[in-house]
């Protein structure tokens, strides 16, 4: 894996935990403020799915089943963005389950920690 390539895969892996860890740790009552919250709902959501499109490109490259959860929770984490964006354009007439915004958190970490082993299996 080039340097660059490696940069990026820890650069995206930051974002994604954080975006993630972030809202649980305010929501755990263990720090006060969100200090991502200045970030827009439109920029939240390029980032998001830059990361999910950086996910399953690194997923590709991984082996065995870091791969097929990789590409996996890109694929969810691309839906919990589409899905309302759709929905909104009046494209589909249904939206996502109230219990996916509760996990969301959960799922943008998963991803996070994911590029970060990403990183480290590609030498």
């Amino acid at each position: 894996m080039s340097e660059l390539l490696k940069i990026l895969n820890y650069v995206f892996a930051i974002v994604l935990f954080s975006m993630g860890a972030l809202p649980l740790l305010q929501g755990y009552g263990i720090i006060s403020s969100n200090p991502l919250s200045f970030v827009s709902g439109t920029l939240k959501t390029l980032i998001l799915l830059m990361s999910a499109l950086y996910l399953s490109i690194d997923g590709f490259g991984e082996e065995h089943l870091i791969k097929s959860l990789s590409l996996f929770t890109a694929l969810i984490i691309a839906l919990i963005v589409f899905v309302p964006i759709i929905n909104q354009a009046g494209w589909i007439s249904f939206t996502l389950p109230g219990f996916v915004y509760a996990i969301e958190s959960y799922l943008f970490v998963l991803g996070g920690i994911f590029l970060i082993i990403g990183a480290f299996i590609h030498h």
